[in-house]
C-alpha cells in the first residue's frame, strides 16, 4: 500500500514537471513571435544621406569625365589664338609724305571691319570658341551611362573654355571634401543597423584614395575609386527598408566599371563585371518574374548579349552605346521593384 502510494505521488510529480516544461515553451514561444515581429517592423527606412551622397559621386564623376573633352577645348582655343594675324603698321617720316601701311591707308580700315565681322561670325559659329560640349562628348567614357541614370554634373555648367584645369580639379576636391562630411553621418546610422565593420573601413579607406588621386590629378584612378564606393553603397541599402534591392545598384556600379575598364582595352576584365552582372540579375530572376517582369526579363538579356557581342569587336564606341542600353534596361529593373512599371 505504501509502495502504492509512492508510485501515484511520483506519477503526479512527474506529470507536473512535464506540464511546467510545455507551459514555459509555450511563453517563450508567445514571448519571442512578437518580438521577431517588432523587429522585422523596426527596421529603419533608408537615409537620406546615403541617396545623397550616391548622387554626389555620380555628378563627381561626371565632371571628372569631362575633363578630357575639356582639354581639348583648352589646346584647341590655344593652337587657334596662336594662329591669329597680326596687322603692322609703318609710319614713315622724312621728305616721304603720308603712311605706308601694309594694309594701306582707308584698306586697313575696310580689312579692320571686315576681321571684325569674321571674328563676329566666327564666334558665332562656334570656330572662336571650341564648341567644348560636344569635345566632352566625343571624349567622355561614362557619359552615356549618365544620360540614362539621369546624371548632369557641373562641367554642363561651364560656358567658356576654362585657361587651366586646376580650378575645376579644385571644385572637384570640394566635392569629394563634402563627401567626407556625410559620410561622417552615414557611419554612424550604419553602426546602429550593425553593417558589417569590414564594409565600413573599406568605404573609408576607398574615399581617403579618392581624395589623394584627385589632389594628384589622376583622372581614371579618381574615377574607379568613386565608382567603387558606389559598390560599398549598394551594400548599405540592404541594411535599410527598401523597396528596390542593393543587388540593383550593385549591377549599376559593375557596369560602370566594366566601361571604365573597356576605355583601356581591359576587354576581359569588362567581360568580368558583366558576368558579375549577369549572376546578380540571375539571383533577382524568381522576384522580378513574381512582379510579372518577364518583358524586361528579356530586353534585359537581349541587351546583354548585344553588349558581349561587342565585346568581342572591342569597338569602344559601340561598347558605349550596347552599354547605355544595359544601364537603361537596369533602370526598368528597379522600376519594377518600386512599383512603377505600367
Amino acid at each position: 500500500m505504501k509502495n502504492k502510494k509512492f508510485t501515484v505521488k511520483s506519477f503526479l510529480n512527474t506529470l507536473l514537471l512535464l506540464l511546467l516544461i510545455i507551459l514555459l515553451i509555450g511563453c517563450n514561444n508567445v514571448s519571442e513571435n512578437p518580438q521577431g515581429n517588432e523587429d522585422e517592423n523596426n527596421t529603419p527606412e533608408l537615409p537620406e544621406v546615403l541617396e545623397e551622397m550616391e548622387e554626389d559621386i555620380l555628378n563627381t564623376m561626371y565632371d571628372i569625365d569631362a575633363l578630357e573633352g575639356i582639354q581639348l577645348a583648352m589646346e584647341e582655343k590655344e593652337a587657334e589664338e596662336m594662329e591669329e594675324p597680326t596687322n603692322i603698321d609703318i609710319d614713315v617720316e622724312g621728305d616721304l609724305e603720308g603712311e605706308v601701311s601694309i594694309n594701306g591707308g582707308n584698306g586697313q580700315e575696310e580689312q579692320a571691319e571686315e576681321g571684325g565681322n569674321d571674328t563676329q561670325a566666327e564666334e558665332e559659329n562656334g570656330i572662336g570658341n571650341p564648341d567644348m560640349s560636344m569635345l566632352i562628348e566625343e571624349n567622355a567614357i561614362l557619359h552615356p551611362l549618365f544620360i540614362e541614370e539621369e546624371i548632369e554634373g557641373s562641367a554642363t555648367a561651364v560656358e567658356d573654355t576654362p585657361d587651366s584645369l586646376d580650378v575645376i580639379w579644385f571644385d572637384i576636391h570640394n566635392q569629394i571634401e563634402e563627401l567626407h562630411r556625410k559620410w561622417n553621418v552615414l557611419e554612424a546610422d550604419l553602426r546602429d543597423v550593425n553593417a558589417p565593420q569590414n564594409e565600413i573601413e573599406a568605404f573609408e579607406e576607398t574615399l581617403n584614395n579618392a581624395s589623394l588621386q584627385a589632389s594628384d590629378q589622376k583622372r581614371i584612378e579618381t574615377l574607379l575609386s568613386l565608382n567603387e564606393l558606389t559598390k560599398y553603397l549598394a551594400g548599405f541599402r540592404n541594411a535599410f527598408e527598401d523597396k528596390v534591392p542593393g543587388e540593383v545598384f550593385k549591377m549599376r556600379y559593375h557596369l560602370r566599371h566594366g566601361m571604365i575598364l573597356a576605355h583601356g582595352e581591359e576587354y576581359q576584365n569588362t567581360q568580368e563585371h558583366i558576368d558579375e552582372i549577369k549572376e546578380i540579375k540571375n539571383s533577382l530572376q524568381q522576384e522580378l518574374n513574381e512582379r510579372d517582369a518577364q518583358h524586361v526579363n528579356h530586353k534585359f538579356d537581349l541587351s546583354i548579349e548585344d553588349l558581349e557581342d561587342q565585346l568581342v569587336i572591342e569597338d569602344f564606341d559601340l561598347i558605349q552605346t550596347k552599354g547605355a542600353i544595359v544601364m537603361k534596361n537596369i533602370g526598368l529593373i528597379e522600376d519594377t521593384f518600386r512599383g512603377s512599371i505600367e
